[in-house]
């Protein structure tokens, strides 16, 4: 595993872009700091499938189904 320190919150969202490919499946663990580095909302707008368990829209059925997809992303924070 290779570990990377970044400076700030803008240099980590620039190093994201970089690392996560295309049309990924993307999930996350519970966060506050992805919340407050403002990766979550980075991941909103980006060019994968990001499983975003915050949505207000998602009934309990689709949040089960949600948590159950974030076992077979292809990058998961």
């Amino acid at each position: 595993m290779q570990a990377e320190f970044l400076p700030d919150a803008p240099a980590l969202l620039r190093r994201l872009g970089e690392l996560i490919p295309e049309g990924s499946l993307v999930g996350t663990g519970d966060s506050l700091t992805l919340e407050a580095c403002g990766v979550l909302d980075f991941l909103r707008r980006g060019t994968w499938e990001f499983l975003d368990k915050y949505d207000p829209s998602l009934d309990k059925a689709a949040k089960k189904d949600l948590y159950r997809r974030n076992f077979s992303t292809d990058v998961f924070f």
